[in-house]
């Protein structure tokens, strides 16, 4: 987890020092900044919760996001979308394994386990554009148990992003 939060901090940085002086259109309101919604169509079924403790006695560590399927019944593969709109980065470790971050200057959005990546790396993505599908990528038994998605929230305070629930940000 040390790993992720170094490397998301380091894209944050990226981000922002590469942030042009006058913002893109798409970041022109401040609703695109705030995540917003599930990152699934349609209804969906939580999981594992934000701190679930029975995660804790499972995979022997803290849960610091939500992971979400579908509703059923469903078709795969699935689409995933941003909850934001940002620079989208591609990412790949042994326990989440494929991941693409979204990076704006208030928000991170991290979303794991993906089968694959619909969009290509480090480009600029809207609120609602589909950027990956729903998979089962990463350690098998350690970190997950089939296909789902991780979604994980970091907000900017006091000029760090900080791990939120992201149970507040859904409608």
């Amino acid at each position: 987890m040390k790993k992720i939060a170094s490397l998301i901090t380091c894209f944050a940085i990226l981000f922002i020092i590469s942030l042009p002086s006058s913002q893109p259109k798409s970041f022109s309101t401040t609703s695109q900044f705030i995540p917003n919604g599930v990152p699934l169509p349609g209804a969906f079924i939580i999981t594992a919760g934000y701190h679930d403790p029975s995660y804790v006695k499972i995979f022997h560590k803290e849960h610091t996001g939500i992971d979400l399927i579908p509703a059923p019944p469903y078709k795969n593969p699935v689409i995933l979308h941003s909850t934001i709109s940002g620079i989208a980065y591609h990412y790949s470790e042994q326990c989440s394994g494929n991941a693409i971050i979204i990076i704006n200057p208030q928000f991170i959005v991290y979303l794991g386990h993906i089968a694959s990546f619909l969009v290509p790396n480090q480009s600029h993505v809207s609120y609602g554009e589909n950027v990956a599908t729903m998979g089962e990528s990463g350690e098998l038994g350690v970190c997950i148990t089939g296909a789902h998605v991780h979604y994980q929230i970091y907000k900017k305070v006091d000029g760090k992003y900080m791990i939120v629930d992201p149970t507040g940000y859904i409608n």
